[in-house]
């Protein structure tokens, strides 16, 4: 009822708002309906950022729509404010559902829309690691490590070569 008041409210022109409470009516499993049309009526009014159709696609899933969240997600990648980041943590999220094909193409995507990126790097080593090829996860996470610039990132990708090295997964 508060999250109704409030998207009733000013804080309703706000799409960030409406993601939280779309978000959080996801989580919860509750008030669906509504909090799809919170986040579908800022994409009615072509605003288009990541984090919006994101949450489209997390109410999608909470409905039992994953068709329909897949779809969305793929739109999301492909937004021009979708980042790095935001782009592997869709893959990585995938691979955590036991979609490690689904996660493929999703990695190359991030590394197409930012190359020579570690962070994109990364993605297609875990990506090959979770699909079986520790060779190709290996080559990926050595051209990973040879652009990473953060020391604490560096050695977080040489654990992850060494684990590579022995045939282990790194997801």
């Amino acid at each position: 009822q508060k999250l109704r008041e409030e998207m009733n409210s000013n804080k309703g022109f706000a799409w960030q708002n409406a993601v939280s409470a779309a978000n959080f009516c996801a989580g919860k499993k509750m008030n669906l309906d509504e909090a799809y049309g919170w986040v579908q009526g800022f994409i009615d009014r072509n605003v288009k950022y990541f984090p919006i159709y994101s949450s489209k696609a997390t109410v999608q899933a909470a409905m039992g729509k994953q068709a329909d969240a897949d779809a969305t997600m793929k739109e999301a990648i492909n937004l021009p404010d979708a980042t790095v980041g935001q782009i592997v943590g869709y893959g990585r999220s995938l691979i955590t559902n036991k979609r490690e094909k689904d996660a493929m193409p999703v990695f190359e995507l991030a590394n197409k829309r930012f190359p020579a990126n570690a962070t994109a790097l990364m993605g297609l080593a875990r990506g090959w690691s979770a699909n079986g090829d520790a060779k190709k996860a290996l080559k990926y996470a050595q051209d990973a490590l040879k652009v990473e610039t953060n020391a604490g990132n560096k050695t977080q990708i040489e654990g992850m070569i060494k684990k590579l090295e022995k045939g282990e997964a790194i997801n």
